[in-house]
């Protein structure tokens, strides 16, 4: 994938009994930051620690990546998403675009979930937006103003 020195590409670690917790550090300050993580690993984790990695300059993209060619593939995520600041919100996209399951996601969420092709399903809250073939909400706050949702340029090289 071509990039040009302004975005940071990173290889995560896992740690936690079957590999439930991954941890990124970054390099490159305030730099666009792109994490691909399997289909197949996003399901089992239980936390995603990135640290101090997400400002309010840059955005931040994860890739959900289709690890086993079945984009019918259901995804649950029942994990401790990073705490941001509203300041925040506007720069995290989380990229489904394979994915034609069901997304279900049983905590609070910042950032915009972008998964044009699969249903989702929130239980949490939501701070930022959800662009869906269709999107249940079953509880909690709803906040999708102008400072909730991706509002970021991403610079790829030619």
């Amino acid at each position: 994938m071509p990039y040009n020195s302004d975005h940071t590409f990173v290889t995560p670690t896992y740690s936690g009994a079957g590999n439930t917790e991954l941890t990124v550090s970054w390099a490159g300050g305030n730099n666009a930051k792109v994490l691909n993580i399997p289909e197949s690993i996003v399901s089992g984790l239980t936390e995603i620690n990135l640290g101090s990695s997400v400002g309010n300059t840059k955005p931040l993209v994860i890739n959900v990546i289709e690890s086993d060619g079945d984009e019918d593939d259901d995804i649950t995520l029942d994990l401790d998403l990073p705490p941001l600041t509203p300041s925040t919100y506007k720069f995290v996209l989380y990229n489904f675009t394979n994915t034609e399951g069901t997304i279900t996601i049983e905590r609070d969420i910042s950032g915009t979930i972008f998964a044009p092709f699969a249903t989702v399903v929130t239980k949490g809250e939501v701070h930022g937006a959800v662009i869906a073939k269709q999107w249940t909400h079953e509880g909690g706050l709803v906040e999708n103003g102008t400072n909730h949702v991706f509002n970021a340029t991403i610079e790829w090289a030619p």
